[in-house]
């Protein structure tokens, strides 16, 4: 049996053995290694280095993808809202988008 063909093999045995989910069943089921407890959320530190010194800026990001299929991202800075409200505006604006997905 030639490599290709096991491989194709194992591939299908795999795929039938394993549970698959559709997209929107993905989005309602957040990962185990998420922390935020919402699909698409996620905490972000951003580095900036200026003249020497480095400044450390932290964000609640947003990111589904639109009726297109593009990737969209929101930032939301913890320094400008608060840890909730940045949080809360995150969660929100990736509702909307996938709302507005039509998903």
């Amino acid at each position: 049996m030639s490599s290709l063909r096991a491989a194709k093999q194992f591939r299908d045995e795999t795929e039938e053995r394993d549970e698959h989910w559709s997209v929107s069943e993905r989005a309602d089921n957040p990962p185990q290694n998420n922390v935020s407890g919402t699909v698409g959320v996620r905490r972000v530190r951003q580095r900036v280095l200026r003249e020497g010194s480095e400044s450390r800026y932290w964000f609640w990001v947003a990111q589904w993808t639109d009726g297109h299929g593009q990737r969209k991202t929101r930032a939301f800075s913890v320094g400008k809202h608060g840890e909730d409200e940045a949080y809360e505006l995150a969660v929100a604006a990736r509702n909307e988008g996938v709302r507005k997905s039509g998903r």
